[in-house]
């Protein structure tokens, strides 16, 4: 599974790497250049947004906790 994790989820992005998930990470795009991103790199968009996650056509898991051991637990599940 490859992901992109949004501007909330730095740290969760971190762990899915050292963990060995191909994970992105996006500091500083927009929640349209978010989706593009995802779509056009065949990503699931890991993101606390409840709007962004629920887009049509847009693979994405949103993670609820904001406790980074509970969100790679909710990822990797």
């Amino acid at each position: 599974m490859r992901f992109l994790a949004d501007g909330m989820l730095g740290r969760l992005a971190r762990w899915l790497r050292l963990l060995g998930y191909d994970t992105a990470y996006e500091n500083h795009a927009d929640d349209l250049e978010l989706a593009r991103r995802a779509r056009a790199e065949g990503r699931i968009l890991l993101t606390r947004d409840r709007a962004l996650a629920a887009r049509k056509g847009l693979r994405a898991l949103l993670i609820e906790s904001e406790d980074v051991q509970e969100q790679v637990r909710q990822v990797v599940e």
